[in-house]
């Protein structure tokens, strides 16, 4: 299921993440990937409790460069795949879509192209390897591993 998209104001948020190049069907890399970073939050004794999400930092279909991360005020040492960033402030648009990883893919279309019948200035921009975008992110309420139920998702 899908909720009807809305523009809504976003204020910039720091964040640490795991960096890492995939492709397309990537959801076995995810959870190590979550991993990664939960490690990281333990050895630096700080308590994950900001927005969990994965940021699409590059689109060169079925490539994809993203990151999966949490938002945070804590200053982590970085190893390995571990990054610092902003997900920068501004106007983006957000819809909650609940159902299996198999349906993210016709959901994330359908954003897309709401976003494009509204004119929605965005910040992504085409580039040699394929689209690249500041912002586009993805964000859980449940987190996966601990809800192995995929249509809670």
């Amino acid at each position: 299921m899908l909720t009807l998209p809305e523009i809504i104001e976003f204020q910039a948020r720091k964040y640490v993440a795991t960096r890492l190049s995939v492709v397309i069907p990537f959801d076995n890399e995810v959870d190590p990937a979550f991993d990664e970073l939960w490690d990281a939050f333990a050895r630096a004794g700080v308590e994950p409790d900001g927005i969990e999400f994965m940021k699409f930092n590059l689109i060169d279909m079925p490539r994809l460069e993203i990151e999966v991360g949490m938002t945070t005020d804590s200053t982590l040492p970085l190893s390995g795949r571990l990054v610092h960033g902003e997900l920068p402030s501004g106007r983006y648009v957000s819809s909650t879509y609940t159902g299996s990883y198999d349906g993210l893919y016709d959901a994330t279309a359908m954003l897309i192209g709401w976003a494009k019948e509204k004119e929605s200035n965005g910040t992504s921009r085409r580039q040699r390897r394929g689209i690249y975008s500041p912002a586009a992110s993805k964000s859980t309420r449940i987190i996966p591993r601990l809800n192995p139920i995929r249509q809670d998702w």
